[in-house]
């Protein structure tokens, strides 16, 4: 599983990343944002994907975590 996260200014490369993903076959979840907003707190996203990565190691099963911000 890769796990997605990004912040207002890496938004519309994520929705490009996931209908890439999409194409070529992989397991994603969208951690957030889901919707663009320009006040968003990039912590917040890259905190839920190290999470996710995280508990997806510790059942034993492969996690990625692909986080994209303006920096």
């Amino acid at each position: 599983m890769i796990y997605l996260g990004s912040d207002h200014r890496g938004f519309a490369l994520k929705e490009k990343l996931k209908q890439l993903l999409n194409e070529w076959g992989y397991d994603y979840e969208d951690v957030g944002p889901l919707e663009y907003n320009k006040d968003d707190d990039y912590p917040d996203f890259a905190t839920a994907v190290a999470m996710a990565v995280a508990l997806s190691l510790s059942k034993g099963n492969s996690g990625r975590g692909i986080l994209i911000c303006g920096s």
